[in-house]
């Protein structure tokens, strides 16, 4: 990933490691000899070093639970994946943690917080294959007792992390049923609370499209399955990324940035001239409101801490583009199935579904914000935003820097036509504010996207993946 000295260019993204859910507030939990038992009891017993088949070279597999947790499940539910959790022993002997997408010889990648990262197979000394995460969980779970409501906290944030929400939920609810007014737990409930209604939200929408009888609505259902299944889109953690990235602090939206998160800012960031050096001065930092705080963030170059924060608003200028652009003519006049939202759209594709939705519209911004036409030029001209290939291509040709190629025309439809009359079009002027509203210098968002061609109408096959610039 390429790395920019603007504090919002870049993220480096990590997960919480069992060690560090109980060494997480030093001063909340003080019983260092409770915490080093939790920590071997939870390790499980580490199997046999072996290379395993396709490992990088020289890199020694660990596996630290030979099968399965058996037995009796949560009566929470459990979120699972595919991937299995794993610690990445670098040659300098940095830890990494994430979830294990694949490994050669040559490289492994980790998913780390959303993002997939590559190392290279030579630096890797030793991959050690966690326990299932719900083994873990029981571990720890049964050497904290019911009592204690700090552990129970720290214990939920470590399930946060790995995007247990149910589970998370489960616990911070028990501990408000015996302290409503534990801090940490109420914050950590507004936290859960708003990123389990973003992902009911598209359950709903799903479970709504499986409902659907008849043979019409079977098709429907099948077709819009076929679409998701080519079409990736912005998961709501990614979407909240980018409107931190994007966040006006002179118009600040409703911010919630959880204490512990301000906690992990200050010792992480200690030695910054930016943090006061007196208990009293840090004191205060709890007491400012979640802009200041955020802007503090900023200023650190705390990109580790983004994701923590959540952006209940859209910033303004996405507002925008999702009003004055995305909905007033591009999901009309260039996304539908006979443009940029069919099998005839080339290396532009929009996507068309659910166009009022979230992921719909901020998918659609990246893909403008990270488009190239052919000649590498960016489609969008944040410098200069009337001179944008966008907007110049939506204006007649005889008057365009950047004139709209020939489309073929279908039947049932009249071909390419303008949106634009003139650049003194209300509408071409509403994209430029769009445009010039965005933040700059402009940050690179740290999520991987990469836009799939459509099928080719004569074959059905897709095109080789294009790989989007970070």
């Amino acid at each position: 990933m390429s790395v920019c000295c603007h504090s919002r260019s870049c993220i480096r993204s990590r997960v919480l490691t069992e060690r560090e859910v109980f060494a997480y507030h030093g001063g909340m939990l003080k019983r260092a000899g409770r915490i080093q038992i939790l920590i071997w009891c939870c390790a499980g017993v580490i199997a046999a070093g072996v290379v395993g088949a396709g490992a990088p070279a020289g890199a020694v597999w660990q596996n630290e639970s030979e099968q399965e947790a058996d037995g009796d499940q949560p009566s929470v539910h459990v979120e699972k994946t595919a991937l299995r959790e794993c610690v990445v022993l670098m040659q300098g002997g940095r830890e990494v943690t994430g979830l294990l997408v694949s490994h050669s010889e040559d490289e492994v990648v980790l998913r780390i917080e959303g993002i997939e990262t590559r190392f290279s197979g030579n630096l890797v000394r030793t991959i050690r294959i966690l326990p299932p995460l719900i083994e873990r969980y029981e571990n720890m779970r049964r050497l904290i007792k019911d009592s204690d409501l700090d552990g129970r906290t720290l214990l939920a944030e470590w399930l946060r992390a790995r995007e247990q929400y149910e589970l998370a939920m489960g616990e911070v609810d028990a501990v408000l049923a015996r302290d409503p007014f534990h801090r940490q737990a109420r914050e950590l409930h507004s936290w859960l609370k708003i990123q389990m209604d973003l992902l009911s939200k598209q359950r709903v929408m799903d479970e709504r499209d499986e409902s659907l009888s008849g043979p019409s609505g079977a098709e429907r259902f099948s077709q819009r399955v076929d679409a998701r299944r080519r079409f990736p889109l912005l998961k709501p953690e990614e979407i909240n990324l980018i409107k931190v990235y994007e966040v006006d602090l002179q118009r600040p939206p409703r911010i919630i940035i959880r204490r512990e998160t301000i906690d992990r800012m200050i010792r992480l960031h200690a030695s910054s001239h930016l943090i006061p050096s007196t208990s009293e001065g840090r004191d205060a930092l709890f007491r400012k409101r979640p802009e200041e705080v955020l802007e503090l963030m900023f200023k650190l170059q705390a990109r580790e801490l983004y994701r923590e924060v959540i952006i209940r608003d859209h910033p303004p200028a996405i507002q925008r583009f999702r009003s004055d652009v995305h909905a007033r003519w591009l999901m009309n006049a260039c996304s539908t199935e006979q443009c940029h939202g069919g099998a005839e759209a080339g290396r532009l594709q929009l996507y068309n579904q659910k166009i009022n939705s979230d992921q719909t519209v901020y998918t659609n911004m990246v893909i403008l914000d990270r488009f190239r036409l052919a000649d590498g030029t960016p489609l969008i001209n944040y410098a200069e935003p009337a001179r944008s290939p966008l907007l110049q291509m939506a204006l007649p040709r005889d008057v365009s820097l950047y004139p709209h190629p020939d489309a073929a025309r279908t039947r049932g439809s009249r071909g390419w036509s303008s949106v634009f009359r003139s650049t003194e079009d209300k509408g071409f002027e509403d994209a430029v504010a769009w445009i010039s509203g965005m933040y700059r210098p402009r940050p690179e968002y740290p999520i991987d996207y990469e836009v799939r061609p459509p099928p080719d109408p004569k074959t059905g096959e897709a095109e080789d993946i294009e790989k989007l610039e970070r």
